[in-house]
């Protein structure tokens, strides 16, 4: 990348000075050269383009797999919370006191509770899981050697994931 870089800021000081007229001082006359600037500076702008769109997938990608993990932290946060209050609830369900005296006392089925805060951790992890960073290194890697982003990942990019927004929009 930064090859590229050096090479196109190399082509744009070279045209910056020729279109002044910059030379250096010498006693040989001095030669005209005749630098076509569209030829040169069209495929440093499409390179630079190209660039410009990958960073911004790869940032859109990147942004993605945050949010994604972020809301899978947030489902077993959420399932946990739940779930220790729906277990302590159920555990003083009826408790029939006299005078302060407990006098009877029968535990609730615990089961319903445990049973829908598992499933709500299980796709809080599963989430975790989909948008690991080691999942995120793999279709980066996959998409800087040119293949493209997998399907699932594609479906799940959105305009406001990106820097660069579409015109029209």
């Amino acid at each position: 990348m930064s090859k590229t870089l050096l090479q196109a800021g190399l082509i744009v000081s070279i045209l910056y000075l020729s279109a002044f007229g910059v030379q250096a001082q010498s006693a040989a006359p001095s030669v005209a050269l005749t630098v076509d600037s569209a030829a040169v500076v069209a495929p440093v702008q499409s390179q630079v383009a190209k660039r410009t769109a990958s960073t911004d997938t790869i940032m859109a990608v990147m942004k993605l797999f945050s949010r994604r993990r972020g809301g899978g932290a947030g489902w077993v946060a959420s399932a946990g919370l739940v779930t220790l209050r729906g277990y302590v609830a159920s555990r003083n369900a009826n408790t029939t006191t006299i005078n302060g005296v407990v006098v009877e006392q029968s535990d609730a089925d615990v089961t319903p509770v445990l049973l829908v805060g598992g499933a709500v951790a299980a796709y809080g992890v599963s989430k975790l899981v989909r948008f690991s960073n080691g999942r995120l290194d793999e279709v980066l890697d996959a998409y800087n050697q040119g293949q493209p982003l997998p399907q699932w990942v594609q479906r799940r990019l959105k305009p406001k994931f990106f820097l660069v927004q579409p015109k029209g929009k």
